[in-house]
């Protein structure tokens, strides 16, 4: 594994706050939320799909009489406790978000990656590191965490 620097999304600040929070995108690539993101790599088909369902969410929140509330509390949710340590290091896979089986299905895969050094290739499903089961991405993520990156 190497060290990486992520940049979380927005989101995951209000999220490790208890705040309600969305996000939407139409999917991620290895640029993603990088200076080298640029404009030719924005998708103009799921932009569009994204408004229309915003559009959606906006008009059925603007016509009901009622205001939505919610209470949430500073709990652990699933037996998971709240984001608190930041990411370190990457394998140089890119996950499949859609993936609704067992395990972490690879999308894409980085050149020169330890992924690909280690042989993984878009499409592959991850189900296990050493001894841990991998249901989701999320126990993916928290199985990568406490692993400290080469030098």
């Amino acid at each position: 594994m190497v060290q990486t620097d992520f940049n979380p999304s927005d989101q995951v600040r209000f999220h490790a706050a208890y705040v309600p929070v969305i996000q939407l995108f139409s999917g991620a690539h290895h640029d993603f939320h990088r200076p080298r993101d640029t404009m030719d790599k924005i998708d103009s088909v799921g932009m569009l799909k994204i408004a229309q369902v915003m559009k959606e969410a906006i008009e059925y929140r603007s016509s009901r009489p009622d205001p939505m509330t919610v209470t949430l509390e500073n709990r652990i949710v699933n037996n998971r406790p709240p984001v608190s340590s930041p990411r370190r290091l990457g394998l140089g896979t890119l996950p499949d978000f859609t993936c609704e089986g067992k395990g972490v299905r690879i999308d894409d895969v980085s050149p020169g990656s330890p992924a690909e050094k280690a042989g993984l290739k878009a499409g592959d499903i991850i189900i296990q590191v050493e001894k841990h089961r991998l249901p989701d991405l999320r126990d993916f993520s928290d199985v990568l965490k406490p692993i400290k990156p080469e030098k």
